[in-house]
């Protein structure tokens, strides 16, 4: 599949079509500063505007429609479930390259990365191939190249082809994509809690709570967080890792050792 061109009005980017009817996903590293115009252009060459209907800040992405049908989109997409460390990849982009796109190769540096919603790559990535196309060397679809920062914050130019560069996988992304197309914005949940960080479990003990948070309703420094929704913390990294994975505002259960005693409260 070929990526195309968008142009906005802090610069130009690349977009990969994921409907034939003119929903593209692009890297959202862009469109930071609210763009005031986005305009398209396809492989083919010609140009629509667009409009940013939704985004997942945890993923670095944001959704785009065109008013076009019948548009070539990536068929059987790669599960990353099938991928192994140290497979070769390519990246493809037509940011710079309007003519003939430019591609990057590297490899598989780690998957389930980001709470399970990214591939770590070593391909070059940075403006010129952000919103690209990463494949396999068969050509098969990854996903798309984004900008994101280990930690899941949004990538500055300390990453630029760095070798740290991240891919939102398209398998399984259609949960998130119907979301973005309603217009939702997705974004991580701040909980209002801290763990003691020399504490090794099992668990996780509340070391601080935020004034005016929901943690703050339910949840008693010194609490030790055992499970969350069912499923055992094996200790405080594990737990902001659990916490992480929640970005649909839903209340969790947590199981809570206090006292001696075993609770649960709804977060």
């Amino acid at each position: 599949m070929r990526p195309n061109t968008l142009a906005v009005t802090a610069g130009t980017t690349s977009g990969v079509i994921v409907s034939a009817d003119g929903w593209i996903l692009v890297a959202s590293f862009p469109f930071s500063t609210e763009p005031a115009a986005v305009v398209v252009t396809l492989a083919d060459g010609r140009t629509f505007d667009a409009e940013v209907v939704g985004e997942d800040k945890t993923r670095g992405i944001a959704l785009l429609k065109i008013e076009a049908e019948d548009l070539a989109v990536p068929l059987d997409p790669v599960d990353p479930a099938a991928l192994r460390v140290g497979q070769p990849l390519i990246a493809v982009a037509r940011t710079f390259g309007r003519e003939a796109p430019s591609v990057n190769f590297g490899h598989v540096s780690a998957l389930g990365r980001l709470s399970g919603r990214a591939v770590q790559v070593d391909v070059p990535l940075s403006p010129a191939n952000y919103g690209g196309v990463v494949a396999t060397l068969d050509g098969r679809v990854l996903g798309v190249a984004v900008a994101l920062h280990p930690s899941g914050a949004d990538a500055g130019a300390e990453l630029y082809d760095s070798g740290v560069g991240f891919c939102v996988p398209l398998h399984g992304l259609e949960p998130v994509l119907e979301r973005l197309r309603a217009g939702d914005t997705v974004q991580r949940h701040i909980y209002g809690i801290a763990v003691q960080n020399d504490d090794l479990g099992p668990g996780a003990v509340v070391a601080s709570i935020q004034a005016g948070s929901q943690a703050e309703k339910v949840l008693q420094v010194g609490d030790r967080i055992v499970a969350v929704e069912g499923e055992p913390v094996r200790h405080g990294l594990h737990l902001r890792d659990l916490l992480r994975r929640d970005v649909r505002g839903r209340p969790l259960t947590l199981r809570i050792e206090r006292a001696g005693a075993i609770v649960e409260a709804r977060l």
